[in-house]
């Protein structure tokens, strides 16, 4: 929609390390994201490590820009920031802040919570939203618990 949306909080912020990340180079520019970050490719949500030469990735714009060339680099530090519409704006590109490990919508089901929580506490956001951090363990419990809640909810809706 063209509105930026705020960063709300980090799944991982590893400032020291090494890490492979794939290179997808446009005409315009390129974008390095893990393999397994999705990113809009033919205007679609795609993993970065499934994007192939002559796809389309979309812009800050967007715009559409072909995939001219793809390479594997290493780079310093592994971030992985949410926002509130789960969007977010890398090096010009238009890229999700969701990875396979969980599926977007699930994902973003998940975060409601803490989008909620970042809405009552506009004002003392800051302060906490430059501390607050999710480990990936934390997101994996919560989808746990939420399968078998569901699954309970289920069984017994049937009965």
């Amino acid at each position: 929609n063209g509105k930026l949306s705020d960063v709300i909080l980090f799944t991982h912020r590893v400032s020291a390390g090494w890490f492979p990340f794939v290179e997808l180079r446009t005409e315009s520019g390129s974008i390095q994201l893990s393999k397994d970050h999705f990113i809009y490719a033919n205007g679609k949500l795609k993993r970065a490590g499934d994007v192939a030469v002559g796809d389309y990735l979309s812009t800050s714009l967007n715009q559409p820009v072909e995939v001219l060339s793809i390479g594997s680099v290493m780079e310093e530090g592994l971030f992985a920031p949410h926002t509130m519409g789960g969007d977010i704006v890398v090096d010009g590109f238009l890229a999700s802040t969701y990875t396979a490990f969980i599926s977007p919508t699930l994902a973003h089901a998940l975060l409601g919570p803490v989008r909620a929580l970042y809405r009552a506490s506009r004002g003392s956001w800051n302060m906490l939203g430059s501390s607050l951090e999710l480990d990936d363990s934390v997101l994996r419990q919560t989808a746990r618990q939420s399968f078998a809640y569901l699954s309970q909810r289920t069984i017994h809706s049937h009965s």
